[in-house]
């Protein structure tokens, strides 16, 4: 058995996106508020203006273009609420935005971490312990603080197996800048302080670090427990981190490392696994995904990323949305965004051979098979459903059994025979074989009568 315990310590960072924090507010034509700003988080950002200003949601507007660089960092209001209070008061157009020097002292940064890390194993490799004691700064407000230390803890120690786990987390306050979202969460600095852990650990084993790692990580069938307990669980949707680990072990293995270093530098080489789990947005996007959902919708649709044009990020426009973020915009929204742009496809296809009208409507059995459809995207498949539903009443009206009816000739109600009198449903064979005739009549399709479950069949009606 072997032990490894070590402490370690991440420093304050702040995004430096190219675009600093700033917005413009004024009263538009109806009297509305309306806040153009650089925002990843427009609709939360509204709700905090009228909370803020006693103001109903019907009468602000937010709205945010193409945000020139966020990383978590613009999911804070900080010069939204100074802008429309501005304008509240002055009744005119108010711009603000961050210097560069601002944006330093100004804005959010991320969790300075403290870190102990203690983790046992056997002689053969097997994790059999890990603790983790992390306190991180959250500066003078709590903004993110419990949020990021509960997800720093998270995944960090999910990824791994081993029979005992423990995390004592805190997130404390200090007199600072307060810190915010920042890219990876949190675990960034956890994972860099678990992984130099297992660095040291294996060699104390004298194993290979990666070789380490890869017989104590979770496989596909496993659980993966958090501190969070099993509520907070995460599972599995796919798996790949075998395939990555045997990239890096070929990678590792090749004898020519490029260029040589320059004549003084040290070189090293390593490896460490890390993992974030996301979520997905509700209606909106941001950032560089943009150009991302252009190329998926032309890609789908078979035209040019330059006829793809996106309405975004608009309370106006699209539906309550939380926000982008949680590197949700590419494999989430952009999922979204495929699956509207078949839908899409689909409902605009050319008529099909052998129709005479040009306006004639495509077949609805395939459509029907698969499924939910975008609203407005297949009125067809709509009025079929209803059509569909209509004839199913009138056939339980009728007293018909559950089945489609057919196109074909079909007798009429006054061609129909009637049979003996209904009195005689108490005379011998006569009642079998008039419902047996009604029955007939009822499900000739194709020129074949079908038969009723639970029905004899008796002689032909008389006449």
């Amino acid at each position: 058995m072997r032990a490894q315990e070590d402490t370690y310590r991440t420093r304050r960072g702040q995004h430096a996106s190219l675009e600093t924090h700033g917005a413009v507010a004024w009263f538009d034509e109806d009297g509305r508020l309306t806040v153009r700003t650089s925002s990843q988080t427009p609709f939360l950002t509204r709700r905090a203006l009228c909370a803020l200003y006693d103001l109903p949601l019907e009468r602000v507007r937010v709205m945010a273009g193409r945000v020139g660089g966020g990383f978590g960092g613009k999911q804070e209001m900080l010069v939204e609420d100074i802008v429309a209070l501005a304008v509240l008061k002055l009744r005119r157009p108010v711009k603000l935005e961050y210097t560069r020097a601002e944006q330093f002292y100004g804005a959010t940064t991320r969790h300075p971490f403290t870190i102990q890390v203690k983790a046992g194993a056997r002689r053969d490799g097997v994790l059999t312990a890990l603790q983790l004691r992390v306190v991180a700064n959250t500066g003078a407000y709590g903004n993110h603080g419990p949020v990021v230390m509960f997800h720093s803890v998270g995944e960090s120690m999910a990824i791994y197996r081993a029979v005992h786990k423990k995390v004592d987390a805190y997130s404390v306050y200090t007199h600072t800048v307060p810190a915010g979202a920042f890219r990876g969460y949190g675990l960034g600095q956890v994972m860099f302080a678990v992984e130099s852990a297992f660095d040291e650990l294996a060699r104390r084993l004298d194993l290979d670090p990666l070789e380490f790692k890869a017989r104590n990580v979770i496989g596909a069938d496993e659980p993966m427990v958090t501190p969070g307990g099993h509520e907070e669980d995460l599972h599995i949707a796919s798996y790949g981190l075998d395939q990555c680990i045997g990239i890096v072990r070929r990678a590792q293995a090749e004898t020519d490392a490029g260029l040589p270093a320059p004549e003084g530098w040290l070189v090293g080489e390593g490896a460490a696994l890390a993992m974030i789990a996301t979520g997905p947005p509700g209606g909106h996007i941001v950032d560089a995904t943009t150009t991302v959902h252009r190329q998926i919708a032309a890609g789908e649709l078979g035209t040019t990323v330059d006829r793809i044009a996106i309405r975004q990020s608009d309370t106006d426009v699209v539906r309550h949305d939380t926000g982008a973020f949680a590197s949700t915009g590419t494999v989430v929204a952009g999922k979204a965004t495929l699956r509207a742009s078949r839908a899409r496809r689909r409902s605009s296809r050319p008529v099909p051979e052998g129709t005479a009208d040009p306006q004639a409507e495509p077949p609805i059995r395939n459509a029907w098979a698969r499924g939910s459809w975008p609203r407005g995207a297949a009125p067809w498949c709509r009025r079929a459903r209803a059509e569909r539903g209509a004839a199913r009443a009138r056939r339980r009206r009728a007293g018909r059994c559950a089945r489609p009816e057919r196109t074909g000739s079909r007798p009429s109600r006054r061609e129909r025979p009637t049979g003996p009198d209904p009195s005689a449903r108490h005379r011998g064979q006569e009642p079998r074989a008039q419902a047996h005739a009604e029955h007939r009549f009822r499900h000739r399709t194709d020129g074949r009568t079908r038969g009723c479950e639970g029905l004899t069949r008796g002689p032909p009606p008389p006449g």
